[in-house]
């Protein structure tokens, strides 16, 4: 099952080095995620996230708050403008 989460602020990511996606992964399963893969779309600003069976949607929330937090880490934003 393949989830895509859209990165808000995207300029802010065009501003950055490029993420990486071995990074997300990583940070995801500190979280208690097991995710197959992690991938990164700089230029469109997403990030998906495959796993080999679909969460429900508790998880699923989960999951978009945990990218979503990394994120505003990673630009170094505390919340959205």
């Amino acid at each position: 099952m393949i989830y895509e989460i859209p990165l808000p602020m995207p300029d802010r990511l065009l501003a950055k080095p490029i993420l990486n996606a071995r990074e997300v992964h990583e940070y995801l399963e500190r979280r208690g995620f097991r995710p197959f893969v992690v991938s990164v779309d700089n230029s469109r600003a997403k990030i998906m996230v495959y796993f080999d069976e679909e969460l429900d949607e508790e998880k699923k929330g989960d999951l978009v708050d945990a990218v979503l937090d990394f994120y505003r880490e990673w630009i170094g934003v505390a919340e959205y403008e």
